[in-house]
């Protein structure tokens, strides 16, 4: 018999999770983080056709460049760097501004290519393409997607809907400031309180910076602000994915699709720390990797992989510190903590990048080119 694909694998465990909601009549935890890290200060959401931004202490107003700016936090991303080389202490980033659905980061996506050419609007169209474009932002977050992160629905009910999840948790109004507010108040639940030194804490705090330092570089065009642009999205789509990687509520997920794979320390020997893993198993020899209890996390190098009977056997290298990952590894072995092996965290800004004209860094000249003396012969004028 064929064994099943993660594909399918993945599937069924979904459909075994919202058929439990189902029977439940209820929506079930499904990530330990919560769904909306910040506090909320304004929704937009889409009433007869027109966006309309609803402070949550205030009125509902239409949607203006204006109101939006006023919301955005333009200080605290161009506050500056300290001259002294010591390290940034941001100012507070303020309250998010969540959308109510997709349809809505796509209406205020369409309404951004409407905005004038003069220079605030300019920079406002970035900042929504930006942010609206990012897989989990927190300053401008979608609702019903930080719910998905957070629960399961019951089958037969449309996540991306915010009425199917007003059904689900039985909110009472259909008024849409006062039904995203009960919703949001779902989506800031967490299993328990996020320890503020923890890997996933420093990581939320991270892509908040990120989103900042993204505000910032919107104010400006050209070629070298959409590389800073394109590296600080894609390192915060990698940071998002950690931080999905480490959330407990997803482990059994997480395992399906071979984001993470389990550890089982067997020996140690010439520092060389001996293993097996789970299946599947999506880690080449001779990279990098990370070892994580869920909380923490140490870099060793994957040096072999093999195969013994029914089981893969890695052979694991130090890299970030004997004494760190020794700690780690013999913690867990004596508190029976579980293990698990991912990817490190992949960050464009990170990663030196020499000889690129677009860096304004120096560029090797072209000193001379030898040609053969056919293709001269051949390029030369034939009278």
């Amino acid at each position: 018999m064929t064994s099943a694909s993660p594909r399918e694998l993945l599937t069924a465990h979904r459909a075994t999770r919202r058929e439990a909601a189902m029977n439940a009549a209820r929506p079930l935890i499904r990530g330990h983080l919560p769904g909306l890290t910040r506090t909320p200060g304004a929704v937009i959401y889409l009433h007869a056709g027109k966006l309309r931004l609803h402070p949550v202490a205030g009125r509902s107003q239409l949607l203006t460049a204006t109101r939006l700016l006023e919301r955005l936090p333009i200080e605290a991303a161009d506050a500056p760097a300290p001259e002294d080389g010591k390290k940034r202490v941001r100012p507070d980033a303020g309250d998010s501004i969540v959308l109510a659905d997709r349809g809505t980061r796509a209406a205020l996506l369409r309404w951004a290519d409407d905005l004038g050419d003069d220079p605030d609007s300019v920079m406002l169209r970035r900042i929504v393409q930006v942010l609206g474009g990012l897989n989990a932002s927190q300053l401008m977050p979608v609702l019903t997607q930080a719910l998905e992160h957070r629960f399961w629905l019951p089958e037969g009910l449309n996540p991306h809907s915010l009425a199917d999840w007003a059904e689900a948790f039985d909110v009472p109004t259909h008024t849409p400031g006062p039904l995203m507010t009960a919703l949001i108040a779902h989506a800031r639940t967490a299993g328990s309180p996020l320890d503020p030194d923890s890997l996933s804490a420093k990581d939320l705090t991270a892509l908040t910076n990120t989103e900042l330092d993204l505000i910032r570089v919107c104010r400006y065009g050209g070629m070298n602000a959409d590389l800073q642009r394109y590296a600080m999205t894609e390192g915060h789509t990698a940071r998002f994915a950690r931080v999905r990687a480490m959330d407990p509520g997803l482990l059994d997920e997480n395992l399906i699709t071979g984001v993470l794979s389990e550890l089982t320390v067997t020996g140690y020997t010439d520092g060389v720390t001996i293993g097996t893993v789970s299946s599947p198993f999506k880690f080449r020899p001779g990279k990098g990797v990370k070892i994580t209890d869920l909380v923490s996390e140490v870099g060793m190098t994957l040096d072999e992989v093999t195969i013994e009977g029914d089981d893969r056997v890695v052979a694991l290298g130090q890299v970030t510190g004997r004494t760190k990952a020794h700690a780690l590894i013999a913690a867990a072995r004596v508190a029976n903590w579980r293990l698990f092996v991912m990817e490190p965290l992949f960050d464009l800004r990170t990663r030196k990048l020499d000889r690129r004209r677009w860096l304004g860094g120096d560029v090797e000249r072209v000193r001379g080119r030898v040609v053969p003396m056919d293709v001269l012969v051949a390029g030369s004028p034939s009278d």
